[in-house]
């Protein structure tokens, strides 16, 4: 579970990496070459190729996203994963657009781009040193062929997740280190009756709400919306919806060296189907993208 978690971390970052221009120095994803017979496309079009592929992002359409890979890309992924990497991109870095695209290589079927986002996590791969997201000319259009690349950053994070901590008690925290930590303080469901007007639930689903505790027990104030949470069916599985609440507040400014922020987060579950047990993950999203991230199994009373 956490190693799947973190590797869809991993890949939604690299979902805009790519277009941002991290790439791959060992020559390796050199080694595969654009469809045989293929007469090649224009610099113009591997730009609106890039801009679409973008615009997909953003428009969180997976499918489209799924179908800009290469082929051999698509063979070593699946529609449902890349829905989840572009959904955690919505999360990670919201809207995202380009300040600025240069085209590195070009020839017709193969090219390298580097683009930069003015998001500084994105960009940190995208310097003067940096080889670029490799592209080539497949099936008639311009196609992103990083995977390659994309594995060998996977395989690290798959490493460093196999010590991640699993299945904490709702109560007990964890603390990464550089003295913040993450408490999931347990769950509690959501009376309908308590619900405001304009407050909705998907038919047939339970709604509830996760408490947290942030503690800021090192030196450095802590930017709160580095925090997230992702919570998943423990059960059967089952899609855990987000629930937007007109009273809900949400993780922003900074939080002190030594105080304390108390949070809830909305979701609902169709809890007869998939019933009420859960796993909540916790991480945080900072330039070190290789930060533990640890998972509670709590249960909707």
């Amino acid at each position: 579970m956490i190693r799947t978690r973190r590797l869809l971390i991993a890949a939604a970052t690299a979902t805009v990496v790519t277009l941002t221009g991290c790439g791959s120095d060992d020559g390796t994803d050199d080694n595969r070459s654009p469809g045989q017979g293929e007469a090649g496309g224009t610099e113009d079009d591997l730009l609106q190729a890039i801009d679409d592929n973008l615009a997909a992002i953003n428009d969180g359409d997976a499918e489209a996203v799924f179908a800009s890979r290469s082929a051999a890309c698509r063979e070593v992924a699946t529609v449902e994963e890349a829905a989840e990497a572009v959904g955690l991109v919505g999360a990670l870095y919201g809207e995202i657009s380009f300040e600025t695209l240069e085209v590195l290589e070009f020839d017709g079927t193969t090219a390298r781009v580097r683009g930069t986002t003015g998001i500084e996590a994105l960009d940190s791969d995208a310097g003067e040193e940096s080889d670029g997201a490799r592209w080539i000319w497949e099936e008639g259009a311009w196609r992103d062929d990083s995977c390659g690349e994309d594995a060998v950053d996977e395989a690290e994070g798959a490493d460093e997740a196999a010590t991640a901590p699993s299945d904490l008690p709702a109560g007990e925290g964890y603390d990464w280190g550089d003295g913040a930590s993450l408490t999931v303080d347990g769950v509690t469901e959501i009376p309908l009756d308590s619900l405001g007007e304009y407050d909705t639930v998907p038919d047939g689903h339970t709604p509830f709400q996760v408490e947290m505790t942030i503690v800021n027990d090192g030196e450095q104030p802590l930017e709160l919306d580095e925090f997230a949470i992702v919570v998943e069916g423990a059960t059967n599985g089952g899609t855990v919806d987000g629930l937007y609440l007109m009273d809900q507040e949400y993780l922003e400014g900074r939080l002190a060296p030594g105080e304390t922020k108390e949070h809830r987060e909305a979701y609902s579950i169709d809890t007869a189907e998939n019933g009420r047990d859960l796993v909540v993950e916790g991480w945080r999203y900072t330039d070190d993208l290789g930060l533990d991230t640890p998972t509670w199994v709590v249960t909707i009373p």
